[in-house]
């Protein structure tokens, strides 16, 4: 009879959780007010007289490495646990817009802002998440629609309080206070607890695992699990670990119920050294004695294939090319690229990224393009404000609109590029300031719709174990296009003299996206509809 092994306790769902989600939606507002960051910046650049280029590298810099940065943050994370790593986030936040509110220079820019500034919301961001997923597991589905719903009634008002710090402070007082709200991050980040502070027993309290407290010691994030950092390991080693293993008999068979993800995705980490503990903890436990009789390792029965075999001989030292193998072994499991051999996936990841350029620094670049309009701070603010306000209800329709059309997520994020495609392309066309203002709210309603079904592409199209590898090749790509491309759009700005010229370069990058997209669903239909002919010639000369 199959043993089911049950974690010992299970995350609150309740209680200190809902601080957890406070918290966590106090970081989040801080990041979109990072998104009006442009509202601040443009004044500031303006009176610098920096040319468009220098302003697309320092804007395309800061969120191409918070991205980047998001692939190193699971690592410390494992490391240091979500609550350090959020402290140390928000105070490089806060020290890096307290040095841009001083800067003078386009390199002081690209190092208070664009590096210091995004290390810090690369790293708060995925500690808040994790933090947030590790607290809620049944009730996960309400707290999300919950800390939606607040996050976007305080997107709506904070347009309008960077406005408020504009006309009081100014453009670098307000950098000051919004470093200040960083440093509040920080408390935000006290507020963290460890999940095992909080959690409850276990609904079954007859099966006691110990392998959480082992897993522990190395992984401060307690009961929120990380997928493991692939390890280079020689076959040797692998050998002797397996070799203890195969004489612990069936408790590695117990120790391989604990995690499906080390027996699906790296069958060669079998002899890793959280199994070893698991299994030895299981023995201990099952003895009278416990800790004080417990066998010794070098007392253990031997496998019987290994009695008689002869000692193994030296293994001769690696050549360049194995290293080579190795390291390369190495890069494909850390960054998932074993994923990219799947066209369909590749297809998705590479349009999510030119769709994340395009829409991305249309978004960073709004008020510039509003200010060439000579649309005051004020109006600015206000349609902002509406914008916010649109994409908030719509946010609430999408998931009742993709039930009723029955379409994938996919499709419906294409479609809604579409709809910003055009409208975007109508506001590079109009002057009147009444059509700018109707223009820009239904941007702002179409907008809503896109982020829910944008952020549903890549979740509906992997496996939900690869999914973690997924999102963080994801954030690669996202990353490096931003760092090459990003520059081109302020030499289309300096080129072009007008921010038209811009809006279209934007709205080329998102057509690339959706042509992609839909190279892909034709060549489906034409080969699905292959198929269905093949097989109905088959069943006509059967008959």
């Amino acid at each position: 009879m199959a043993v089911t092994v049950k974690p010992a306790h299970e995350p609150p769902d309740g209680g200190y959780a809902w601080v957890i989600m406070a918290a966590y939606a106090f970081n989040t507002i801080l990041g979109i007010q990072m998104k009006g960051i442009g509202l601040v910046f443009k004044d500031m650049f303006s009176e610098m007289d920096m040319p468009a280029t220098d302003v697309a590298i320092i804007l395309n810099l800061n969120l191409s490495l918070s991205l980047l940065l998001g692939i190193f943050t699971g690592a410390l994370i494992r490391k240091f646990g979500y609550r350090k790593v959020a402290a140390a986030g928000a105070l490089l936040t806060c020290a890096g817009l307290l040095l841009t509110s001083v800067a003078t220079t386009f390199i002081d820019f690209v190092i208070y802002f664009s590096i210091i500034t995004a290390a810090g919301l690369g790293l708060t961001a995925p500690s808040f998440s994790v933090a947030f997923h590790s607290y809620f597991r049944r009730r996960r589905s309400m707290a999300s629609s919950v800390l939606s719903t607040l996050i976007g009634v305080v997107g709506i008002a904070c347009p309008q309080v960077i406005g408020l710090l504009l006309r009081e402070y100014g453009p670098r007082g307000t950098c000051v206070m919004l470093a200040g709200y960083a440093l509040n991050v920080l408390v935000a980040a006290a507020l963290l607890h460890p999940v095992s502070w909080h959690s409850r027993a276990a609904s079954n309290p007859d099966v006691k695992v110990l392998v959480e407290d082992a897993v522990e010691e190395s992984t401060p994030v307690d009961d929120f699990a990380l997928p493991p950092l692939p390890v280079l390991m020689e076959e040797t080693d692998a050998d002797l670990r397996s070799e203890l293993l195969g004489s612990l008999g069936s408790m590695r068979r117990r120790a391989s119920t604990v995690s499906s993800y080390h027996t699906a995705r790296r069958p060669s980490e079998a002899s890793n050294t959280m199994w070893a503990s698991a299994s030895i903890l299981d023995m201990v436990c099952s003895k009278p004695g416990g800790l004080d009789q417990a066998p010794a390792l070098d007392k253990l029965p031997k496998s019987p294939s290994s009695k008689d075999e002869p000692p193994a001989p030296p293994r001769a030292p690696r050549t360049l090319r194995e290293d080579v193998r190795l390291c390369w072994r190495f890069l494909v499991d850390f960054f998932g690229l074993d994923l990219l051999a799947n066209p369909s996936i590749a297809n998705i990841m590479l349009g999510l990224a030119l769709g994340l350029f395009g829409q991305g620094n249309f978004n960073q670049f709004l008020p510039f393009i509003f200010a060439e309009r000579g649309l005051s701070t004020t109006n600015i603010v206000n349609i902002m404000s509406l914008m916010a306000v649109a994409s908030t209800v719509t946010k609430l329709l999408a998931p009742l609109l993709q039930r009723l059309l029955r379409q994938s997520s996919r499709v419906m994020c294409a479609a809604t590029l579409v709809m910003l495609v055009a409208g975007q392309i109508a506001l590079a066309l109009v002057r009147d300031d009444t059509a700018v203002f109707a223009i820009a709210v239904t941007l702002g309603s179409i907008n809503g719709f896109n982020i829910v079904y944008y952020i549903q592409v890549l979740p509906d199209s992997v496996p939900p174990e690869d999914l973690a590898s997924a999102i963080g090749l994801q954030a690669v790509l996202g990353g490096v296009v931003m760092l090459v491309c990003g520059p081109l759009i302020g030499v289309i700005r300096d080129q072009s003299g007008s921010y038209d010229m811009v809006i279209m370069t934007c709205c080329v990058f998102t057509l690339v996206c959706i042509t992609m997209w839909l190279v892909e669903f034709i060549t489906a239909a034409v080969k699905g509809h292959g198929r269905g002919h093949g097989r109905g010639r088959g069943r006509v000369g059967d008959s």
